[in-house]
């Protein structure tokens, strides 16, 4: 447990978090294939920004 703590305190994985974010939610990425429905959008970036949005809290937790 002390390991995941100290990973979460390096400013390289903050950088990580950083970089994997702009990716996920960069524009390229943000196109879907035409055959998913709306529903199926909307839920699949919801989730994404949720596990964003948990790291970062265990981020500042620490």
């Amino acid at each position: 447990m002390t390991r995941f703590k100290r990973l979460l305190g390096e400013p390289g994985f903050h950088l990580l978090v950083f970089i994997l974010s702009f990716f996920v939610f960069g524009w390229p990425f943000v196109t879907v294939p035409s055959e998913w429905s709306p529903s199926t959008i909307f839920y699949s970036l919801f989730a994404t920004w949720f596990g964003f949005i948990v790291v970062l809290f265990l981020i500042a937790r620490d």
